[in-house]
């Protein structure tokens, strides 16, 4: 009963998908209008404390689940270190580091800055390259992770016109940040928080 659930409510969203995809829209990235924020580094600050998406110096998050068909561990580091990005932005420095049994997968640098409303999450964009877009499709709920149980989660859906038909879930826990990743379509792949220290 749980298993059907779980389907009628994937089904459920990907019904919503249809109506609400951003890029449905006749505005921004994959309209055909170009997309160029203008953006005053003195807006921005390399102390990212949203409540959804907090990355405080010195903060490690291990999450454990299953990417191209092999189990994988990935451990998230928040440094001390910055760098300067697009705009003349200063950014905060997170590494990412996966690996399978022990074995280096991937390691890769990502780069966050937060304006001064508390704003920490824009997606990736890169024309033709990396186009994704979420949005939210719950707010309020609770999920349970190796890491324990967490309330007051806010869940979100991404895709990109890209790769039509794709989607995946996201779910961020308060105080802490991204708690589940998961594939809706195609290869089972998830990623799930466990442990955080810092």
């Amino acid at each position: 009963m749980k298993k059907l659930s779980a389907v009628l409510a994937v089904a459920a969203i990907a019904a919503t998908i249809a109506v609400w995809a951003p890029w449905a829209s006749s505005a921004g990235p994959g309209s055909g209008s170009p997309y160029e924020p203008v953006l005053d580094p003195a807006n921005f600050t390399t102390t990212i404390d949203n409540p959804y998406f907090p990355l405080p110096v010195g903060r490690t998050l291990v999450y454990r689940g299953v990417k191209d068909g092999q189990t994988q561990e990935d451990r998230v580091t928040v440094t001390d270190a910055t760098k300067t990005v697009a705009e003349g932005i200063t950014a905060r420095v997170v590494t990412d580091v996966a690996t399978h049994d022990g074995a280096l997968l991937e390691k890769t640098s990502d780069w966050y800055a937060q304006d001064n409303q508390g704003n920490a999450y824009r997606q990736e964009f890169l024309a033709g390259q990396a186009e994704d877009t979420a949005w939210i499709v719950d707010r309020g709920g609770s999920t349970k992770v190796p890491y324990g149980p967490l309330k007051n989660v806010l869940t979100t859906l991404e895709a990109t016109h890209l790769e039509p038909g794709a989607y995946d879930l996201k779910v961020y826990a308060p105080g802490i940040g991204i708690a589940r990743e998961q594939a809706l379509t195609g290869t089972p792949e998830f990623a799930e928080l466990v442990s955080v220290t810092g």
